[in-house]
């Protein structure tokens, strides 16, 4: 039965987007057919999920051949790849984005391009589905190139607008890079394992890159490192973080879908499928901890002082996905597997409350124009105390559980700088999380909502409340998951040490909600940043560390002067002038074609002449 479900999970979405690209319908029946497909992967899912056996291991669906140039390692199928990570993988997809398309139905059904727009939500999640069962390394990148068409064309979605134009191609040409690299990568790991299945890569793993092999851990590093640029630029991770802030152009529940249970999370998902390689690269593996620290502190620290709604949860995002990769540097693949899932729930709640609060207020985005909304929108506010609790990982919800898993496998690890970033990390995200709650939800009343939250929205917002305060409970999936890649490693320091450090991780967000108590309610610390190294710090955090300059002035600039400089195109130069002489050439030469017998005739006498003249001349004693 899986083996005919798996296909038809992949199928519904695509064919519903294709569909609804080529044939006008009317908005209602494209919306109820967009968000019935994906309901109906969501129920195929939850079927598997429900006949999943504990001895479940592997199940592949093969529906067609897509490549075979008669030799085996140059066949490639459409090949399904099922295990405990994927079908986790899947459920998150399917029961997220039908949530998100059942939301939208109420959240788009006065924009004119409804169809258009159900169209490329449906092809995000077949692509993105795609990605995550593909059985070879090919199919997975033709996954991931859709996932990287669809955001561009729904982060660009209301085109009209110049701003949402140009952060479409921010995201699409800033994850090229990532992506270029990692097709690089996959073209080395085809090199190396002659290959591209990706269950035999992993089998094969240990043996082509054996640890004790300078040679090949070099190669493994290099190749590993490809896939990491890969994954850094999918998943928004130093220093290619910096599309996901301004991708929140697109409708909220885009930025839902996009942060919660497709694109940033295929980078994670990357990496933990092809952690048996990633395991042969020490060096990469380091790296990918210290770039997931710098990450979670980026995006905690400019989350702090942002004051557009969706920005501040577009950092968040960053952030949160630092701490998986940090996760994955020190060997934990299950408990980054077990964040991305609980994140899923509460980014997805956060991101669909902050579009009810948007919509409500007339496309308000500054916090600091809202205020002491919690009785006017009961609802919304409900559901965003839950998810910022839930991603300040306060006890008994689903973000504690996951993010207390991270700390305590870092600790494990013996990295104590990496556990103390990320109790930082932990820090800054619960005092964002609490001004972004006192300031819209509490304080005096600056504008009330013009319109009631509609049911279905409130539905969805209602249900997703219960998945973030249960997700800690972790399906069969997930235990299977962490059954076979919880990490082994032995504690790195005395016991009373760790129990501190459990100590300090729980109480870290209860100390920084009551400091942003204080600030924002209490006003203790005034307003006003009178000194300038106040000013200068805030405007360094407001601007995300200053990369869209650094870029601005260390790529962008020198590539446009030199286009002025070479306004008229050197090489277009140089082809021209071949151009002309050839064709100045092909003139004077087309003179002698004058079709008179007496010219052809003379010219022959002479050049006849002058070549035994010329023989006479150079071998006259020898003749």
């Amino acid at each position: 039965m899986i083996q005919f479900l798996l296909p038809l999970i992949v199928a519904l979405p695509i064919l519903s987007a294709i569909l609804l690209l080529l044939v006008p319908l009317n908005p209602r029946v494209a919306a109820v057919l967009a968000t019935l497909s994906v309901t109906g992967s969501a129920l195929a899912v939850a079927t598997i999920q429900l006949v999943t056996t504990p001895d479940f291991a592997v199940v592949i669906a093969i529906p067609a051949t897509w490549l075979n140039l008669g030799q085996p390692s140059l066949s490639l199928n459409f090949g399904l790849y099922l295990d405990a990570l994927s079908l986790m993988m899947i459920s998150i997809i399917t029961g997220v984005g039908s949530l998100i398309h059942l939301y939208s139905v109420a959240f788009m059904a006065k924009d004119p391009g409804v169809q258009r727009y159900f169209a490329y939500l449906n092809l995000f999640v077949g692509a993105m589905l795609l990605l995550v069962l593909a059985d070879n390394l090919l199919l997975l990148y033709l996954g991931w190139e859709g996932v990287g068409l669809c955001s561009y064309l729904l982060i660009g979605f209301w085109s009209k607008e110049r701003a949402n134009n140009r952060a479409a191609n921010k995201a699409f040409i800033t994850t090229r890079i990532g992506d270029t690299a990692l097709l690089i990568g996959l073209l080395m790991i085809f090199w190396q394992f002659g290959s591209l299945n990706i269950a035999q890569i992993n089998h094969n793993a240990a043996a082509v890159w054996p640890l004790d092999s300078a040679n090949n851990s070099n190669v493994a590093n290099i190749c590993t490192l490809l896939l990491f640029i890969g994954a850094a630029g999918k998943s928004a991770q130093l220093p290619l973080q910096n599309w996901l802030p301004d991708a929140m152009a697109g409708p909220t529940p885009v930025s839902a879908l996009i942060h919660a249970a497709t694109m940033v999370t295929a980078g994670i998902y990357l990496v933990v499928r092809l952690f048996a390689l990633f395991q042969q690269a020490s060096a990469t593996l380091q790296l990918i901890a210290v770039v997931g620290t710098l990450t979670l502190l980026l995006g905690a620290s400019a989350a702090m002082v942002q004051n557009d709604l969706k920005r501040i949860l577009a950092y968040s995002t960053i952030s949160q996905l630092g701490y998986m990769f940090l996760a994955l540097g020190v060997g934990a693949t299950a408990a980054a597997s077990f964040h991305l899932m609980t994140h899923a729930f509460f980014k997805a709640l956060l991101f669909l409350s902050a579009g009810a609060l948007i919509h409500g207020l007339n496309h308000q985005h500054n916090i600091f124009k809202m205020g002491g909304l919690r009785r006017l929108m009961p609802m919304v506010f409900l559901s965003f105390v839950v998810g910022a609790a839930a991603l300040s990982s306060l006890p008994l919800l689903s973000g504690f559980f996951s993010k207390e898993r991270i700390l305590n496998e870092v600790l494990l690890s013996g990295h104590p700088w990496l556990w103390l970033g990320a109790i930082v990390g932990a820090f800054m995200t619960a005092f964002y999380s609490a001004r972004l709650i006192l300031v819209v939800f509490f304080g005096r009343l600056k504008q009330a909502p013009s319109s009631q939250l509609p049911r279905l929205m409130a539905a969805v917002l209602l249900i997703l409340s219960g998945l973030t305060i249960v997700g800690g409970l972790m399906p069969a999936s997930l235990e299977l998951l962490l059954l076979t890649t919880t990490s082994s490693l032995p504690p790195a320091i005395p016991v009373w040490a760790h129990s501190l450090a459990e100590a300090i991780a729980i109480s870290t967000p209860f100390t920084a909600i009551i400091l942003a108590y204080f600030c924002f309610i209490r006003g203790v610390f005034g307003t006003q940043l009178r000194l300038h190294w106040q000013q200068r710090l805030h405007s360094f955090l407001t601007n995300g560390w200053y990369f869209d300059l650094i870029y601005q002035r260390l790529i962008i600039d020198p590539f446009f002067a030199l286009t002025k400089l070479n306004k008229k195109d050197l090489f277009d130069q140089i082809y021209r002038t071949i151009e002309a002489a050839m064709l100045t050439c092909h003139r004077q030469l087309s003179r002698s074609q004058t079709g008179s017998l007496r010219l052809y005739n003379g010219v022959l006498i002479l050049f006849a002449v002058a070549a035994i003249g010329w023989m006479l001349i150079t071998h006259g004693p020898s003749l």
